[in-house]
C-alpha cells in the first residue's frame, strides 16, 4: 500500500479530519479538498490512486464529480460516502461502474479501512490487467510480422495422437 495517494473530498474540514485520523496507521498520502473544484485541481497535481467524495456537495455532487474524473483520470478508483438516504444516485453509479463501493456516515471504521484495502487492490488489479493487455498486444504484433516475413511459421502440425511434426527439411 505505499505511495497510495487518497483524496477526500468533503465540505466538511471536521470530516476529514476524522477520516485521518481513521486511517492515521496506513501507509498513504492523503488530500484533501472541500469541494468538486478543488478536487479537480488537486487530481491535475498529483497522481490519485483513490477518491473518497461525500455525495452531497454544493456544485457538483460527488457523483458528478466521480463522473468527471472516471472521463479524465480513468485509472482512479472511486467511493462514494453519505450521511443521507438519498441512495438512488449512489445505487446508479454503482451500477454504471463508476463507483467501487459507497460508505454510509458515520461510517464503521473496520467497514472503512476494509473498503479502502479492497479499493487499493482493485485498482493494483486494473493496472496489472492493462500493462498484461499491453504485452499481448505487443506479442500479437511481433508475431503478425514474424508471419507476414515468414509465412507459416506460427502453424505446427500435429499428427493424430497430437505430437508437433517436425519438418527438418523444408
Amino acid at each position: 500500500m505505499n505511495d497510495v495517494k487518497i483524496l477526500f473530498v468533503d465540505e466538511e474540514e471536521k470530516v476529514f479530519n476524522s477520516f485521518k485520523r481513521e486511517v492515521s496507521f496506513l501507509p498513504v498520502d492523503l488530500y484533501y479538498a472541500g469541494n468538486g473544484e478543488e478536487a479537480l485541481k488537486i487530481l491535475e497535481e498529483q497522481n490519485i490512486d483513490l477518491l473518497i467524495s461525500d455525495e452531497r456537495m454544493t456544485g457538483i455532487t460527488g457523483s458528478e464529480l466521480i463522473s468527471i474524473v472516471r472521463e479524465r483520470f480513468p485509472m482512479v478508483v472511486s467511493i462514494i460516502i453519505t450521511g443521507y438516504a438519498d441512495f438512488d444516485s449512489i445505487i446508479k453509479a454503482v451500477n454504471s461502474g463508476q463507483v467501487c463501493k459507497y460508505i454510509l456516515k458515520p461510517w464503521n471504521k473496520l467497514e472503512l479501512i476494509m473498503t479502502i484495502k479492497n479499493a487499493i487492490e482493485y485498482k493494483r488489479d486494473k493496472e496489472l490487467i492493462l500493462n498484461l493487455k499491453s504485452q499481448l498486444r505487443e506479442k500479437e504484433d511481433l508475431l503478425s510480422s514474424l508471419e507476414k516475413r515468414y509465412p507459416g511459421i506460427s502453424s505446427v502440425k500435429k499428427d493424430k495422437e497430437g505430437n508437433v511434426i517436425l519438418d527438418l527439411e523444408g
